[in-house]
């Protein structure tokens, strides 16, 4: 099982162009993070040249910035200002490269983005170290954050989220000794290792809003959309998930069901459990203030076409 950020989710920003995610904001949420990362780096004597250039490298290579779009929008809906907002988007990304990084090694991925990762180009140990900077500095991104006294229950929250996903990924790990045969520990693991983090975006913007009723909506849309998602790229991959001489089987929900008894309905029992997850993550979307879940809303939409 891979983090969320594989495949392909179209996003129109065509309908979205008065949005805080213009790619000139999303620029600045890279050119912020390597900022921050390159400050907290130096020091008065010297400057970790090596754990820098690693750190500088990865980050330009940055994907689709998911997380980041989600926060942005989310907090242009809930009237945030921007520089709140740019902070947020800062954690989440920063968050999630961390664990990429992590994630690569541990799976032996030799390739994220079309490009090498970072433990191939620069070494396990100095891959760690950069992925232990990210996750450091996510915390010093919300240093700037100009209502304070929301800043615990926000610092609860991204502490509680990152917990969530490094209990995912434990239970994906475990997997490659103890196989999982049961579709509800399929989803867990999903819920937990892709959608903790998915829908921490939506969280940090109720939060900085005063919308802390709405966190759980945020969370339970995410999970959803996560698990759909992770669906749809397990149906795509199931090839390449099997195991190799050098790297243990992934978890792959296609899997999963044939060894609970679905056999050749396997692929389009997984289709439909796909689309029923999508389906939730819409509607929990939906019930968020505002147009909080419009960009969600929109990416399970452009999911749920595949999955037909």
């Amino acid at each position: 099982m891979r983090k969320l950020g594989k495949m392909q989710i179209v996003i129109n920003d065509d309908l979205r162009f008065d949005r805080l995610h213009s790619r000139v904001h999303l620029e600045s949420v890279d050119h912020s993070i390597i900022e921050l990362v390159s400050k907290s780096l130096c020091s008065t004597e010297r400057t970790n040249k090596s754990l820098k250039k690693a750190l500088v490298a990865h980050l330009q290579n940055p994907g689709r910035r998911i997380r980041a779009k989600l926060a942005l929008d989310a907090c242009s809906a809930l009237g945030v200002n921007s520089g709140d907002a740019l902070s947020l988007a800062m954690v989440c990304e920063m968050l999630h490269s961390a664990s990429l990084i992590h994630d690569d090694i541990q799976d032996c991925d030799t390739e994220r983005r079309g490009q090498p990762t970072l433990w191939v180009t620069h070494g396990i140990d100095l891959a760690i170290c950069a992925g232990d900077a990210l996750l450091s500095g996510a915390f010093g991104a919300l240093a700037e954050f100009s209502k304070p006294d929301r800043l615990p229950l926000m610092l609860q929250r991204v502490c509680q989220r990152t917990a969530d996903a490094l209990s995912g990924q434990s239970a994906d790990l475990a997997t490659r000794t103890q196989p999982v045969q049961d579709i509800a520990h399929y989803e867990a693991i999903a819920a937990q290792k892709s959608g903790a983090l998915l829908g921490l975006p939506l969280e940090l913007a109720l939060l900085a809003a005063g919308w802390a009723m709405h966190c759980e909506t945020a969370r339970a849309a995410a999970a959803s959309f996560a698990i759909g998602y992770q669906i749809l790229d397990d149906i795509a991959d199931r090839t390449n998930d099997l195991a190799t001489p050098n790297k243990a089987a992934a978890l792959n929900v296609v899997e999963v069901l044939v060894a609970a008894g679905y056999g050749a309905r396997a692929i389009d029992e997984a289709r439909s459990s796909g689309r029923a997850h999508l389906d939730r993550a819409i509607r929990e979307s939906g019930r968020l203030p505002g147009d909080v879940g419009a960009t969600l809303i929109e990416m399970a939409r452009a999911l749920s076409v595949q999955l037909q």
